[in-house]
């Protein structure tokens, strides 16, 4: 029984795929998906050096990830963390290690812990 609706449910499939490929190219060629507006998060900076990340964070190290000085004041940090995680959280498809490094980052910048 579930063999005869194999092919069925095959199709079905296909066809979806097709219908919405057709409604991809039908939006870009109408010119639709040009007038959404366009946003321009910040990205983990990229590092002079790629060593990859030191095994116990420093503070040079946490200021590379969060862009910022290593004596910017907390309202500095505490905004550059915030936009990082805005646009690397894990819930918005980010990287789970890439949002640990950077509250690593901001927890030993404002002296949190976050490694010594």
């Amino acid at each position: 029984q579930h063999t005869k609706a194999r092919p069925v449910v095959l199709i079905g499939v296909g066809v979806g795929a097709l219908a919405a490929r057709a409604g991809v190219r039908a939006l870009v060629s109408s010119g639709v998906l040009n007038d959404l507006p366009t946003v321009n998060m910040p990205k983990m900076p990229q590092f002079k050096d790629h060593r990859g990340f030191e095994k116990k964070m420093t503070a040079k190290e946490a200021a590379q990830i969060l862009n910022v000085s290593r004596s910017a004041d907390r309202q500095a940090i505490q905004n550059a963390h915030r936009k990082l995680m805005l646009a690397n959280h894990p819930d918005n498809g980010g990287s789970t290690f890439i949002a640990t490094k950077v509250n690593e980052a901001k927890d030993k910048l404002l002296g949190g812990g976050g490694g010594d």
